[in-house]
């Protein structure tokens, strides 16, 4: 167990594989051009984030017996800036659990697997949650724009 807040815990995915198909869907809804790719495919997709010691990873916040958000570390989210690494991305809360600290505690319980994994920053791009993340002490590293040629913002964010 990664972390635990009143009776939240993070756990690794690989822990609780039998979470993907939720937690694929939460993502597949949020961020997938469904038009392009299946859910199926996010599904299969997430088979690959069943790691602890190593990226891909995924965390996932559990409440008793359910999942109530996840995260994932990526090598690279911003082709444009492959020379930055590793990335914290799908960072994905579902409404009814949001302001309640689980977004918070899965963040800091990526950016502590990143320090135990001997990386020294963390980066994450948004389009829309800089102040979000600056609430929780991100820095401002550049803005740009992603693949789809939308404004976004790059953070960083100190592990060690």
């Amino acid at each position: 167990m990664l972390a635990v807040k009143n009776m939240m815990c993070v756990k690794f995915l690989a822990e609780k594989p039998h979470f993907i198909p939720i937690i694929a869907k939460w993502v597949y809804e949020e961020w997938y051009d469904q038009e392009i790719r299946t859910l199926s495919d996010v599904i299969n997709y997430y088979s690959h984030f069943l790691n602890t010691d190593k990226i891909p990873l995924s965390l996932v916040a559990i409440d008793g017996h359910k999942p109530i958000g996840t995260i994932c570390l990526w090598e690279n989210d911003l082709n444009s800036h492959k020379y930055l690494r590793p990335w914290l991305s799908a960072l994905f809360v579902p409404k009814e659990y949001r302001n309640r600290g689980v977004g918070r505690l899965l963040t800091n319980s990526l950016i502590s697997v990143c320090a135990g994994l001997g990386y020294k920053n963390l980066y994450l791009r948004t389009e829309t949650a800089s102040a979000y993340y600056a609430k929780l002490g991100w820095d401002f590293l550049e803005e740009t724009v992603n693949d789809k040629g939308e404004k976004t913002l790059i953070l960083k964010k100190k592990t060690m």
